[in-house]
């Protein structure tokens, strides 16, 4: 097997595996590290290339070659990086939906945004690289929808969490509560569509949902909907859930007036300091 040897004073000292495998994770992701990087992804070993995967100064046919080797984990650390992912070509992407690998659409799922989903005409804009007509706006969606619709909640909720990613591509907000109660955060796009119905739906959920909510609860789109939350998360039972919105400096002033009057001393201090800062 090729290796890379260190010279000391005319003296060839092999480097072990291991030390190639830390030396390619720490690799200076900059022209210093070019030279050594490109040396490393010259050995061909899988293991090593992943540990390059990042690195910016990987080109486009040495990213191109990572994916044809059809190693998985190769292909799933490239759908990790938005590098890779804003180079998806058509046939990239149809091997993805064909391979439907939970781990490699999670992973898309976070960078979901590197893909252009609008149709280009124009390729004056194109890098160096000519990169950018690779993946149509058709690919693109289909990729997203697969994503979207996909049956396992790791993959749906990869997206879901993705805060870069377009709000058109955010679930209803009903389906984003199934979302929390798995564990993820909640991603303020979603509350862009929720509606009076599902604020009470949710009165009786998870502190853990609500004191997100009262997080983020400025971020709901409709002006009913939003007064309902505050309405019910300044009235809700648990100190916790009303800290965590008298907490929030972005909250409606509806929020700090209802909370000025709490029987909690702190939420009610918290809530009139809010109303003399404005």
């Amino acid at each position: 097997m090729a290796g890379i040897s260190l010279n000391i004073q005319g003296k060839e000292i092999p480097l072990p595996f291991s030390l190639l495998l830390k030396i390619a994770e720490s690799c200076p992701d900059d022209a210093a590290g070019e030279e050594l990087g490109n040396a490393l992804f010259e050995l061909g070993i899988p293991s090593i290339s992943e540990g390059l995967v990042g690195k910016d100064f990987l080109s486009l046919e040495q990213q191109d070659a990572l994916w044809e080797s059809g190693d998985v984990d190769l292909r799933r650390a490239l759908l990790g990086t938005e590098k890779f992912v804003s180079r998806l070509s058509d046939a990239q992407a149809r091997e993805i939906i064909a391979l439907d690998d939970v781990q490699m659409l999670e992973n898309l799922g976070g960078w979901i945004e590197a893909l252009d989903f609008e149709e280009d005409d124009d390729d004056e804009d194109d890098d160096d690289e000519g990169e950018a007509a690779r993946l149509s706006a058709e690919l693109a969606h289909m990729l997203v929808k697969h994503i979207r619709n996909h049956e396992n909640v790791r993959v749906r909720a990869a997206l879901a969490e993705n805060w870069g990613a377009p709000a058109n591509f955010m679930p209803p907000f009903s389906e984003y509560v199934r979302y929390v109660r798995e564990g993820y955060d909640i991603n303020p796009k979603s509350l862009k569509t929720i509606t009076v119905e599902d604020v009470q739906a949710i009165s009786q959920g998870s502190r853990d949902l609500l004191t997100e909510l009262a997080t983020y609860v400025e971020d709901i789109g409709d002006a009913r909907a939003r007064k309902a939350a505050v309405a019910m998360l300044s009235g809700h039972p648990d100190p916790e859930v009303r800290l965590a919105l008298v907490r929030n400096l972005e909250a409606p002033r509806q929020a700090f007036k209802l909370l000025a009057k709490d029987d909690e001393p702190e939420i009610s201090a918290l809530a009139r300091e809010r109303l003399q800062d404005e």
